[in-house]
């Protein structure tokens, strides 16, 4: 497959292989926690763990990819000394592969707007059974299953590939 980079409208980078969309991973989030905890530490060993979180940020900064395809959205590992993508395995929460297509999501947001954390969406493609496992026995609304993760990627691009993709948004 042919790499080559496109310019989304919001100036963005994204590298698109074959039929593939990578939305580019930032650095933003794990830096962000990274000079503070630096500083921190030397204060005193309490802000250590938040050292060690950033530095965790960081590498899955590297190692996680945001995949977008005609029908699906999914998680995909790079794999080690290589730029190629390889399967991020089963879900740890409710098995099943890391893929979810855009017809399933429910809703969708980015905690805080300003400067996203967290990113955040919610689908039905999980068997109903498991919606109520991990961070979906916090849902008071049901209705699908919810997913939370760090936003190490470029927000500005994923936010216009799932609007895009025509994935609901409440």
């Amino acid at each position: 497959m042919q790499s080559r980079l496109l310019r989304t409208s919001l100036g963005s980078t994204s590298t698109s292989q074959g039929d593939l969309l990578i939305a580019p991973p930032s650095l933003k989030l794990g830096l962000a926690f990274l000079a503070p905890s630096i500083l921190l530490s030397f204060i005193s060993l309490y802000f250590f763990p938040i050292l060690l979180f950033s530095v965790f940020l960081l590498i899955q900064t590297a190692r996680v990819r945001f995949v977008f395809d005609d029908t699906s959205f999914s998680l995909q590992n790079v794999k080690p000394f290589s730029s190629e993508l390889e399967s991020s395995g089963e879900n740890f929460v409710v098995g099943g592969e890391n893929r979810w297509r855009y017809d399933s999501f429910v809703n969708y947001d980015f905690f805080p707007e300003s400067f996203p954390i967290l990113v955040y969406f919610k689908e039905t493609q999980t068997p109903e059974d498991k919606w109520a496992e991990g961070p979906g026995g916090l849902d008071k609304v049901g209705g699908g299953q919810l997913h939370f993760f760090p936003a190490i990627v470029d927000t500005d691009c994923l936010k216009e590939e799932f609007a895009k993709r025509g994935c609901a948004k409440k």
